[in-house]
């Protein structure tokens, strides 16, 4: 590179104390780029090539090498991560299985380690305590490596959007973030069903026809999960977005831009709705009233408006595409032992689950069993499962697996959450409102299934529990924040 483009590019990065840094990172990104799109990469990283496995070489390459020309790096490091959070892709490097997210995080941490910012939030000493209150059931658990990149990605995430959302227009830029990949993940939901093929990174072609084997079944039709490991996965992420992206629609001045919003929400719900996951349609559509039940009088009318009319749009597209299987699944969740409920049988046997799960707890109440253990106890209790049986209830999960360290551990980041909310209700009740909806849809998807195990729906319920946590700290939001 000639003395003349170094000069020009020297121009170009952001003139602060990082600059000579900046150009150093920008040389090396650049050639990391060119190693990537050649080939090299990917060949030298990987025992297996992929055409995604050499899309992610050249994204990092390109992203490392963007990065050092943006001024607020961290911004653009976290819009990244949410948006690759739920995917569910881990790759195998040197026996450790990473994902994008981690890769994503080591590096805007390595952006973040001259911050340490005091907070009075609640939830920063319940998130510190945290690894702690888990301990002793990750070091018992069958996978200790697992649970402890669990954890610190999770706390990681969390951490970065408390970083993100304390600065002026951190929180608009979270709750466009979490928008944008709720509406990637509802948008790929209903191109899975309509197609009846299954996103699969792990392939050359990116997908994979569905096949007889697939678990996650209703019937004959095929439920979708987008990105995330599962549909019901898929359910708990969406759960969790719709009421922040109702809550970024009520934020935003301009009618076209809320509007907009809305519609993103739409098709995250039509998503959503396909997946079939019941309590995650409980959870977001109860998640969805308590947010515009909250939002400030001055918007609430106009932001009832608009989610009325998406609501009627997306009812009539979900029940248009998949009537017998909605129409079904809806009214399954009011007697779903019945007898005339296809999924009965599944119903009685995760009662059956509970019971087994509650005397598990019973028998090992304060250290619990540590995690990936339950499965061990269930058959003792007459419950026939496999290898990857749960106690499909986060509750009785972390009780049994984690003992009353571990029930305890959820209980207080709830209780600090909450504590957080009311504290932050008067300067920023649009966001409580987002939040707290957004809680209630977790609380009640967690009452049926173990998906937080997941980094990919782990990692977006912490950005959310960093957001909460910034606004302790933060100032009244001026009238009209940044769009970014």
């Amino acid at each position: 590179m000639s003395s003349l483009t170094l000069a020009r590019w020297w121009r170009f990065l952001p003139a602060d104390e990082w600059r000579s840094l900046r150009l150093a990172v920008f040389l090396l990104g650049s050639a990391l780029l060119v190693l990537a799109a050649s080939g090299v990469l990917d060949t030298a990283l990987f025992a297996q090539q992929s055409n995604t496995k050499y899309l992610v070489c050249v994204m990092g390459a390109a992203t490392v090498t963007l990065l050092v020309t943006i001024r607020a790096p961290m911004r653009f490091l976290l819009f990244i991560a949410i948006l690759v959070a739920p995917f569910d892709f881990v790759f195998t490097f040197q026996g450790l299985q990473p994902t994008p997210l981690l890769a994503v995080d080591v590096v805007a941490l390595c952006v973040a380690l001259p911050r340490r910012p005091r907070s009075t939030a609640s939830l920063a000493p319940a998130a510190a305590a945290l690894p702690l209150l888990l301990l002793p059931a990750i070091i018992g658990s069958t996978d200790p490596g697992y649970w402890f990149v669990w954890l610190g990605v999770t706390l990681a995430s969390g951490y970065l959007a408390f970083l993100v959302a304390r600065e002026d227009g951190g929180p608009t830029l979270i709750a466009i973030a979490l928008t944008v990949a709720a509406f990637v993940q509802g948008a790929l939901a209903v191109w899975e069903f309509k197609t009846g093929h299954q996103l699969n990174l792990y392939q050359a072609s990116a997908s994979t026809a569905t096949s007889d084997e697939y678990f996650f079944t209703y019937g004959s039709v095929f439920r979708p999960s987008g990105a995330t490991p599962d549909p019901i996965g898929l359910g708990q992420v969406l759960a969790l977005c719709i009421p922040m992206t109702v809550a970024l629609s009520a934020s935003l001045r301009r009618r076209i831009w809320a509007l907009a919003a809305v519609a993103m929400a739409g098709v995250a719900a039509l998503g959503l709705a396909l997946s079939l996951s019941r309590m995650s349609l409980v959870g977001g559509w109860v998640g969805l009233v308590v947010t515009l039940a909250l939002l400030p009088k001055r918007v609430r009318i106009r932001t009832i408006l608009f989610v009325a009319a998406a609501t009627a749009l997306v009812v009539l597209m979900a029940f248009g595409i998949a009537p017998q299987a909605l129409s079904k699944r809806i009214s399954s969740i009011f007697d779903p032992t019945a007898a005339h409920v296809s999924t009965s049988s599944g119903d009685i046997l995760r009662l059956h689950i509970w019971a087994a799960a509650l005397r598990t707890i019973e028998a090992n109440p304060l250290t619990g069993v540590g995690f990936g253990h339950l499965t061990q106890w269930l058959p003792k209790y007459g419950v026939a499962v496999n290898s990857a049986s749960e106690a499909h209830d986060v509750y009785l999960q972390l009780f049994a697996e984690g003992g009353v360290l571990g029930i305890v551990a959820i209980l207080v980041m709830v209780y600090s959450y909450v504590r957080d909310l009311w504290r932050s209700f008067g300067p920023h009740r649009i966001w409580v409102a987002g939040a707290a909806g957004a809680l209630v849809a977790q609380l009640l998807a967690w009452s049926t299934d173990f998906q937080i195990k997941y980094v990919q729906i782990s990692a977006p319920v912490a950005v959310v529990f960093g957001l909460v946590a910034a606004l302790v700290d933060r100032p009244a939001d001026a009238p009209a924040e940044r769009l970014l």
